[in-house]
């Protein structure tokens, strides 16, 4: 079963933050301007943004700034069992203790046009789940969001950017129709370029160009996120039964 795509040019985000902080994902915010400001008038509207993980300081942001974000159709992935609390589920050194959104930030984005997706329950590797366990990520996920802001929520971005043909077919059995993720596989998923804290406005540009030497280094440091998901499979989180599956 293929999930259908679409051909867009999507730049991913994390963290937009001013204060220190030792990932890798947080961009300052006079940087994201800058990336913005040049976006806009180069692709005149044809860049998304995507902000993964669901970050209050993103709610802020938008909040205060609209402008600086509407023009590029931006989306939201949520980890429901986040809202309103803080980032325990980032096992590595300085990725714990972020705000995340709540729900009525999470309200207000919607309803002045953010797209807003799930990125399941828990932030696992949905190929390292069973299927009943896949199930519950992606169904729970969803209601969870659908109840916050009223509105379907189809779109689901893969934590890790990891899927196989199992999670492909039971995110479409539970009614997701668009799918993000920032590694390159089924040709029916968006492919979402991720941008870093060291990123200049070259490898900006090389992104929405679908560069081969930016795409190559990227496919590079993906391979360094199976880093968090050995440590959270150490941490007994792939094991059943796991309580924070729980939906």
């Amino acid at each position: 079963m293929a999930i259908p795509g679409k051909n867009e040019v999507i730049l991913g985000f994390h963290d937009i933050c001013d204060q220190f902080d030792w990932s890798v994902n947080s961009i300052r915010f006079e940087k994201f301007r800058q990336f913005a400001e040049i976006l806009n008038a180069e692709k005149n509207g044809q860049v998304r943004f995507l902000f993964d993980d669901g970050f209050e300081s993103i709610a802020i942001l938008a909040n205060s700034n609209p402008a600086l974000f509407l023009p590029f159709r931006p989306a939201l992935s949520i980890i429901t069992s986040q809202i309103g609390g803080t980032s325990v589920w980032d096992r590595r050194p300085g990725g714990t203790g972020k705000n995340h959104i709540n729900r009525e930030q999470l309200r207000t984005l919607s309803e002045s046009g953010w797209e807003i997706v799930s990125h399941t329950h828990s932030h696992l590797a949905l190929d390292w789940l069973s299927p009943e366990q896949i199930n519950k990520e992606l169904a729970g996920s969803a209601k969870i969001l659908e109840d916050i802001i009223g509105k379907p929520v189809v779109s689901l971005s893969f934590p890790f950017g990891r899927f196989n043909q199992k999670v492909e077919e039971i995110a479409i059995e539970s009614g997701f129709t668009t799918f993000y993720s920032n590694r390159k596989g089924s040709n029916g998923v968006n492919r979402v370029y991720s941008v870093y804290r060291w990123d200049s406005t070259n490898q900006l540009m090389q992104k929405v160009r679908h560069g081969r030497v930016e795409s190559a280094r990227l496919k590079l440091i993906n391979l360094f996120s199976a880093g968090t998901v050995w440590v959270q499979a150490v941490n007994g989180l792939y094991s059943e039964p796991k309580s924070n599956q729980n939906v």
